[in-house]
């Protein structure tokens, strides 16, 4: 008991509360209407896949637009603070991207599958900031990041970006989603958003990281870009109001995958030596990073519980 009193004294009590009745209620609110959303529009592409030669060109657009106006009455006579509001919009930010997918099975225009997705992210950008919905945001998000993906993977079709190599070019999508995950903590206060935007701009750090480990064709500009990266999401965990260790974390992982590529690579021994070695290795980093990081997360706690006291 005595030993229990002493580590709540030390580790006081998280000053994030539970989730109110209020809060599940908005977040089984969110998730069940876009998942009314999505399943509403695979239906429809369901339909339009099973009857594609029964169906006239006019048939294919009409049921599509049919529904597009439809979402766009919803939007137009309820705010997007209503449910049927954000059900609009929502609809609207995905029928727009079917409706451009439509229109080149149709006619076979010839366009990059890039440029789809950077039409749909630019036209349902309104959308989106409508309805200032997180869930509509992660959505636009995914579509912005495809778009930017395959725009990346055409560059070597053409020569683009040839003398930044892959690994800048994923550092640099990593460093678009940081600026994207600060933009949305700052705007719409959504943690989950930036959370998730954070897991995304880690993995094309990470990927980046692991090709500049193992040779880049511009190692000086890359490790540049990687440095900028890892300073950015230490930057992010620091100015979080509050702190958020979860930033953090994400570079933590990003340092032992990258380090252990990096002695992969480097290390010159057997298998049977390099499969101990490195198994050491990945255990004593990932025991390091975790002490480190609960260390910080107790002492963040610490000065949040003292500066609420002092308040």
């Amino acid at each position: 008991m005595n030993n229990l009193n002493h580590e709540q004294q030390i580790y006081p009590q998280s000053p994030v509360p539970a989730p109110s009745a209020a809060q599940w209620r908005a977040f089984w609110q969110t998730a069940l209407q876009s998942a009314g959303i999505i399943s509403l529009s695979a239906g429809a592409i369901f339909f339009l896949a099973a009857n594609w030669q029964h169906m006239s060109r006019w048939q294919r657009f009409g049921l599509f637009e049919a529904l597009f106006l439809a979402c766009a009455v919803l939007a137009w006579f309820k705010p997007a603070s209503h449910v049927v509001g954000a059900l609009g919009l929502s609809g609207l930010t995905v029928l727009t991207g079917v409706l451009f997918g439509l229109f080149g099975q149709t006619f076979q225009t010839g366009a990059n599958t890039y440029e789809l997705f950077f039409a749909w992210a630019a036209l349902s950008l309104p959308f989106a900031w409508l309805s200032r919905q997180p869930g509509l945001w992660a959505f636009w998000s995914v579509v912005l990041n495809l778009a930017l993906a395959l725009f990346v993977q055409m560059r070597s079709q053409w020569g683009l970006f040839s003398d930044f190599g892959d690994s800048v070019n994923l550092l640099i999508l990593g460093g678009i989603n940081l600026a994207l995950a600060w933009t949305f903590l700052s705007q719409l206060r959504s943690e989950w958003l930036c959370r998730f935007l954070l897991l995304i701009a880690a993995g094309y750090i990470t990927s980046g990281s692991i090709g500049l480990a193992f040779g880049s064709s511009n190692p000086q500009f890359a490790g540049i870009v990687y440095l900028a990266t890892c300073v950015a999401l230490i930057v992010f965990a620091w100015q979080s109001k509050p702190r958020d260790i979860f930033p953090i974390t994400l570079l933590a992982i990003n340092l032992v995958i990258t380090s252990t590529a990096l002695f992969a690579r480097l290390a010159d021994m057997g298998e049977t030596v390099m499969f101990f070695a490195l198994s050491f290795w990945v255990l004593a980093s990932s025991g390091a990073a975790c002490a480190i990081l609960l260390q910080l997360h107790r002492r963040w706690e610490i000065n949040a519980n003292t500066g609420a006291q002092r308040s």
